[in-house]
């Protein structure tokens, strides 16, 4: 067993890469942290959203990491060398679901009964 410490607070949720190299854990701190799955080491750190993170979706190989916070704001987070945040944008309420389609789009779903699909190149609806 491993046990990965790094959260200033609360850890909300936590998502695997597809590949299963990497781990996502977001907290009430308002950080996304990223592991290394096989040894439990800390390799990256984005920080953006004003409150918890409460649902993180990875998309294939790690490529891309989305994250929604109790702020209303949807972060697709890149894992290469810029680590930096690809897009930010204002969910319409509520969210209950983010998933990432080949780094080009993000679905958004709300607890209203609808969702949403973004172009992460310019944060526009599709």
């Amino acid at each position: 067993m491993k046990v990965m410490k790094g959260h200033d607070n609360s850890v909300r949720v936590v998502a695997y890469s597809l590949d299963g190299t990497l781990i996502a854990s977001g907290s009430d701190d308002g950080t996304v942290k990223i592991w290394n799955a096989a040894t439990g080491l800390q390799v990256d750190e984005y920080t953006g959203h004003l409150g918890q993170v409460l649902v993180l979706h990875s998309q294939q190989m790690g490529l891309r990491v989305a994250s929604v916070g109790g702020d209303h704001k949807v972060h697709v987070w890149s894992t290469d060398a810029a680590h930096r945040s690809v897009t930010v944008f204002e969910a319409p309420s509520e969210v209950d679901i983010a998933g990432i389609r080949r780094a080009k789009s993000a679905a958004v779903g709300s607890k209203r009964g609808s969702f949403r699909i973004w172009n992460v190149g310019n944060g526009f609806l599709h």
